[in-house]
């Protein structure tokens, strides 16, 4: 089984895993990590088959997110319609009364945020500034939370929270491997007409920058919606 982690820092987000391949018989390591990057989306596989990880990595068409869509569209509409197709058309997931469910658990960590998409093929977003998916999660979780009331770094947190996991878990290892996803302070694209309320900005630059920067997003990207150039 595994074991996955997800932390989200003010920099950015700390996604930790381990590599054990195992089933009620033997065990084994991977080859290849369980965390995929896809479009500058980080995708964590918890699944009993091998053949999850490899559908998500090799058979996944990833949407392109529009340049006016937000987040929230992207992901629980495009991204999960997208997951979905390619996990029945393997025959991976079971349909029931029109009811799609699969033997899979995705951590998904993109723009800042960490999303977990559980067996029915729903996605979620909670409060927490971490998400732990696989066998090993309420050993992460717990060591998480404990760890949240220390001044230890976020990726010794991400690593402690592993090896909670393994000291308790006998489907789970020690070998980790840690990936990070920068949080970059950018323009992000806007999703309707009103300005004063929609654009989000750097907050690091001045005002005479930002005004630069937006100007010049907006003859580029937004001209179908008439927008003046010096807005």
């Amino acid at each position: 089984m595994t074991i996955i982690v997800g932390l989200i820092t003010n920099e950015g987000i700390y996604v930790g895993f381990d590599s054990m391949a195992s089933n009620q018989i033997d065990c084994n390591i991977f080859a290849y990590e369980k965390v995929i990057e896809r479009q500058g989306v980080l995708i964590g596989v918890s699944a009993s088959s091998c053949k999850a990880i490899n559908l998500i990595r090799h058979s996944l068409i990833m949407p392109k997110r529009g340049i006016n869509q937000g987040v929230d569209e992207y992901i629980y509409v495009d991204l999960l319609s997208g997951i979905k197709e390619c996990l029945v058309n393997a025959n991976y997931a079971e349909i029931i009364n029109n009811h799609v469910s699969a033997d899979i658990n995705l951590l998904i960590a993109y723009k800042g945020r960490l999303f977990c998409m559980t067996e029915d093929l729903g996605i979620v977003e909670y409060k927490s500034s971490y998400i732990c998916v696989g066998s090993g999660r309420p050993y992460a979780e717990a060591s998480l939370y404990t760890s949240a009331k220390t001044d230890l770094p976020p990726k010794t947190r991400v690593e402690l929270a592993i090896e909670c996991s393994n000291e308790f878990m006998l489907n789970t290892n020690d070998d980790i491997t840690i990936k990070f996803q920068e949080h970059k302070k950018t323009l992000e694209p806007i999703e309707n007409k009103d300005f004063s309320k929609k654009v989000l900005y750097d907050s690091s630059k001045s005002k005479k920058q930002q005004r630069k920067k937006f100007n010049e997003w907006t003859r580029g990207n937004t001209k179908h919606l008439g927008i003046p150039d010096e807005y």
